[in-house]
């Protein structure tokens, strides 16, 4: 009767190392074993990166609509303050890494400092500058809670928003006493393209000292479609 072939096992293998014709192959398993962790190790910085990578992408396109048009060098829009019955309209002008804000005759520096926006001189005009920043406002819009979305039959799409007092006070650099209300955000889009935004920032100034008095009214209102000028 013919003998059972040994089965392999990790003791048959390691005596068999030991063994003078295992000892001849000795290297050549040690560099064979020695190439596949290397391998392994390197891989992982590239599954660390692609995991980086798909972070960013997920966060870049996070919200429910595209914001490229708002996006570009240069750019005109307008930044509309309503206080209860008095409206006023900034001009704004985007060029590259500068914006320019006309008011009553007068223009307004801001600049880009490691990737903050920040006005030129301390003598500058009362409004939420960071609302001129895209960038700034797609991360508000980014912590804020996405409600409802109403779509009109001419293809306008309107996303509606809201954002409790201590977030949203956390961008515009303001004191808020109740961190519990809420504001709204609501975005137009039309073509495709954001048209206009308007922030109902009323809970907000209310519960700070933005303004020396309460307010029934204060929305600001970003209009990129149909500038005033």
């Amino acid at each position: 009767m013919k003998d059972k072939k040994e089965k392999i096992t990790i003791k048959s293998i390691w005596k068999w190392l030991r063994s003078d014709k295992g000892k001849k192959y000795s290297f050549v398993v040690f560099y064979f074993f020695f190439f596949i962790f290397l391998f392994i190790v390197m891989s992982f910085p590239n599954n660390i990166e692609n995991k980086d990578n798909n972070q960013t992408d997920i966060e870049e396109t996070s919200l429910l609509f595209s914001t490229s048009n708002i996006e570009e060098d240069n750019i005109n829009f307008n930044y509309l303050v309503k206080i209860d019955n008095d409206t006023n309209i900034y001009l704004v002008n985007k060029i590259n890494k500068s914006i320019k804000v006309e008011y009553n005759n007068e223009t307004y520096n801001y600049y880009y400092e490691n990737g903050n926006l920040k006005p030129a001189s301390d003598t500058d005009l009362d409004i939420f500058y960071q609302l001129l920043d895209v960038f700034e406002v797609k991360r508000i819009l980014k912590s804020s809670k996405f409600v409802s979305k109403t779509e009109y039959s001419d293809g306008t799409f309107i996303y509606n928003y809201e954002i409790d007092n201590e977030t949203l006070s956390g961008y515009l650099n303001t004191l808020v006493l109740d961190s519990s209300l809420k504001n709204s955000i609501n975005v137009i889009i039309k073509d495709n393209k954001v048209f206009s935004m308007k922030f109902d920032l009323k809970n907000l100034i209310n519960s700070s000292n933005v303004l020396t008095k309460q307010v029934s009214l204060y929305e600001i209102n970003l209009n990129y479609g149909d500038i005033d000028e």
